[in-house]
């Protein structure tokens, strides 16, 4: 695990704005600096709770590159996985489908590969 978080391009971390969730983001973040990664990790906040807390954001600032938009929650997701399928395709059209693809293009930007 150590070599290939020191190989890594990007370090991605899923959190809400939770302290508990937050608070791992960062014992992530210490444990890929360890083992030898030396980017900035790019922390990914989803709203499966709530909106994602400002105060936490402006805290975490200089620890993490936040990407936007924060994913929002949609019950498409589950019913997506129920049938085996991504709702990527089964719903296209949702703001979870934007959201998860405006990420994506921005991580695809930055390691140069659009």
């Amino acid at each position: 695990t150590n070599y290939f978080t020191a190989l890594a391009d990007l370090l991605v971390i899923p959190s809400t704005s939770d302290i508990l969730s937050v608070r791992g983001a960062v014992h992530t973040k210490e444990f890929a600096a360890q083992s030898g990664y030396e980017g900035i990790p790019l922390l990914i906040f989803n709203k499966s709770s709530a909106e994602v807390d400002a105060e936490i954001k402006r805290q975490v600032q200089g620890d993490f590159e936040i990407l936007e938009p924060a994913i929002r929650f949609d019950a498409l997701v589950p019913q997506s996985q129920m049938t085996g399928k991504s709702f990527l395709t089964t719903a296209n059209q949702s703001e979870v489908s934007a959201d998860v693809r405006e990420i994506t293009y921005s991580m695809l930007e930055k390691v140069g590969l659009i």
